[in-house]
């Protein structure tokens, strides 16, 4: 074979090479890509949640709007979340106020059919 064609191979090869590598690094940087898009909405699922969750776990519902002020006066230092509230103001029922006697009534375990 004479040089000039061996060398046209070698270059033909070589260049062919090249093109695998850069398709190789293309799907690398597509998978980065994927990736990173996943972990970025997870990431704005869990901030865009964590407000909604927040909120139900501080007390923020129907019955800790109506019964503030006796949730301050005959359960101060219940936590909120775990049932420990509710159950206080239950236990309570007869010395709270008539919105939260009303609110336990008609939500939660409390509801009334």
């Amino acid at each position: 074979m004479p040089v000039r064609v061996k060398k046209m191979r070698q270059k033909k090869n070589l260049e062919l090479f090249h093109v695998s590598m850069k398709r190789e690094k293309t799907l690398e940087e597509w998978n980065m890509m994927t990736r990173f898009l996943g972990i970025a909405m997870i990431a704005a699922s869990l901030a865009i949640a964590a407000p909604a969750l927040a909120q139900n776990m501080s007390g923020s519902g129907p019955v800790a709007t109506a019964c503030q002020q006796d949730i301050e006066k005959l359960c101060a230092g219940k936590e909120h979340g775990q049932g420990a509230v509710r159950a206080c103001l239950e236990t309570n029922k007869g010395s709270v106020s008539a919105a939260c006697a009303n609110a336990l009534d008609s939500t939660g375990a409390g509801r009334r059919p």
